[in-house]
């Protein structure tokens, strides 16, 4: 076979013709995509502060329970003596790991992390279909 030989399937796409879309298709479309993206905004948004506000509220409970619990000492002790934190590296480590609410600072760090996924759709413009400048 040639590459200049017509076949049945040439045959048919010549004998296609143009259909045009039904009416109010395109405006049905546009009206889809900006309540689409008017939900996805406010979506966005409800995320960012349930996110942020979860992690104020677990940042201020870890900072006590680490207040509570002396870890917060044991880090002033250890940026303030060098030589402690060579004589005995992997004690200090035990002791700041034992004591460290993983819990809630965890949950801080996935609030957080939520916070972060949310600003792109923050960052995006707002783009409104069907306003008078679009036509222009």
């Amino acid at each position: 076979m040639y590459f200049n030989d017509v076949d049945d399937i040439d045959v048919l796409f010549a004998r296609l013709e143009r259909e045009d879309p039904p009416s109010g298709m395109t405006a049905g479309v546009l009206a889809a995509v900006a309540e689409r993206a008017r939900r996805r905004r406010r979506i966005g948004i409800a995320v960012f502060i349930l996110a942020l506000t979860v992690a104020t509220l677990l940042a201020f409970l870890v900072g006590h329970e680490l207040r509570a619990s002396g870890v917060l000492d044991l880090i002033t002790i250890e940026l303030q003596s060098a030589d402690l934190v060579q004589a005995a590296p992997l004690d200090l480590a035990k002791g700041l790991a034992e004591n460290v609410p993983w819990v809630p600072t965890g949950l801080v760090v996935v609030s957080l992390a939520a916070a972060a996924r949310a600003l792109p759709v923050l960052a995006a413009p707002a783009v409104r279909f069907g306003s008078r400048r679009m036509g222009r």
